[in-house]
């Protein structure tokens, strides 16, 4: 007699040849904006994306977002989250990963990586060359997402519904 009964992970990892889509627009409050959001993660100088890599390899995560045209030209801000298990980390204005609270970010203060006038397309690197393992890093499951708010709309952020995923494993 043969069973099969237990507890099992089933892991999914993809490689594309550019960065991923990452999906429709969101809101912290509810406002609408038409922008669009892509990045991804690769060890290869952008040959090709993925979310799957080894702690030796050295990392780089880029995101993009072309800006609602309604937006374009005006005072706004790009932020940037990193989610590792029930830790949240924010993208500073000094390009660092800062820890902070959930529910202080959801009253609307929260780091922002950049600020200042708003252009068509705006660039984020997240992590630039990191090798996961001389940080210590054997296994990890990252979510980052990225957005974007405007001054005249405090507490605003713009982001897409599907974060980057990385994932480290041996």
């Amino acid at each position: 007699s043969c069973s099969n009964t237990g507890v099992y992970t089933i892991e999914a990892s993809f490689e594309t040849a550019k960065p991923k889509n990452l999906g429709a627009v969101g809101s912290l409050l509810g406002n609408t904006a038409e922008a669009r959001f892509s990045g991804g993660a690769t060890a290869n100088d952008g040959q090709t994306y993925g979310n799957r890599f080894s702690p030796k390899d050295r990392i780089d995560v880029d995101a993009s977002i072309e800006i609602d045209p309604q937006h374009i030209g005006h005072a706004g801000y790009l932020v940037a989250a990193a989610f590792l298990g029930d830790q949240v980390l924010m993208l500073d204005a000094l390009g660092n990963f800062v820890p902070v609270d959930p529910e202080v970010v959801a009253a609307g203060d929260f780091p922002v990586a950049r600020s200042g006038v708003l252009f068509p397309t705006e660039s984020l690197k997240l992590l630039n060359g990191i090798v996961p393992g001389q940080l210590g890093v054997r296994s990890a499951d990252i979510d980052f997402l990225i957005g974007y708010g405007l001054s005249s709309l405090p507490g605003e952020v713009f982001f897409p519904r599907r974060p980057i995923n990385l994932r480290i494993a041996e």
